[in-house]
């Protein structure tokens, strides 16, 4: 009660430095205009993840190397503050995703790796009292493995998810078809990776909105 709530763009820069701007702060722009400054540039700081959500909402943080890490929202209202400062333990980690998660909500986490590997988990595998101080082990990772991607699920039935490798393929899954498994297992190879080829994004969109709904692709070339 002695939070503001408020709905918030939270981004984090490649460097793990976190930003933030209050929705309705954000001006909305047309097509070609140049848009409005998000983070100090002059630094040479890109925007490497963003999220919107609530204040009020509870935030799961997922590192590369699959650990899994807690924080309030509001936390995350803050301008040019390293990660590091706001999560104990965290480090010089480098973050894979952020989730809002709200108390009262039911599904699974999605979990993809540069390998391939991909598990779906159900939240309450995550909803342990006892959080380890230097973050919960969320995947199993092997040699040089990372985790790429983790997105939330409230109905595998109905949804899919997009995995795409940076030699530019994809393949497409329904959440659905995935066995449920437990927080510590491996998870399943997904994509055969070649020599040099890695898993590089995961999306998810509405089973029933697939015809309507696209997916844009940038390069790192731009």
């Amino acid at each position: 009660d002695m939070i503001e709530q408020k709905n918030l763009v939270v981004a984090v820069t490649s460097e793990g430095f976190v930003f933030s701007k209050e929705v309705d702060m954000v001006r909305e722009g047309s097509r070609g205009n140049k848009g409005q400054l998000f983070v100090d540039s002059k630094r040479g700081r890109s925007i490497e993840k963003s999220v919107t959500l609530d204040s009020h909402d509870e935030l799961w943080v997922f590192s590369e190397d699959g650990k899994m890490y807690k924080a309030n929202a509001f936390e995350f209202d803050v301008n040019n503050v390293h990660v590091s400062n706001i999560i104990k333990n965290f480090g010089d980690r480098t973050i894979c995703d952020f989730i809002p998660i709200k108390p009262d909500d039911e599904g699974d986490l999605i979990f993809v790796t540069s390998s391939s590997l991909t598990k779906r988990v159900p939240l309450s595998e995550f909803r342990t009292r006892n959080m380890p101080t230097d973050g919960l082990i969320a995947a199993q990772l092997q040699d040089e493995e990372r985790l790429i991607g983790v997105v939330y699920s409230k109905n595998p039935e109905k949804e899919v998810i997009v995995i795409s490798t940076s030699r530019g393929y994809s393949s497409k899954i329904i959440v659905g078809n995935l066995a449920v498994q437990k927080r510590p297992s491996m998870g399943r190879r997904m994509i055969r990776i070649k020599d040099k080829e890695e898993c590089v994004s995961l999306v998810s969109c509405d089973l029933d909105k697939e015809d309507i709904t696209s997916i844009l692709f940038i390069t790192t070339k731009g």
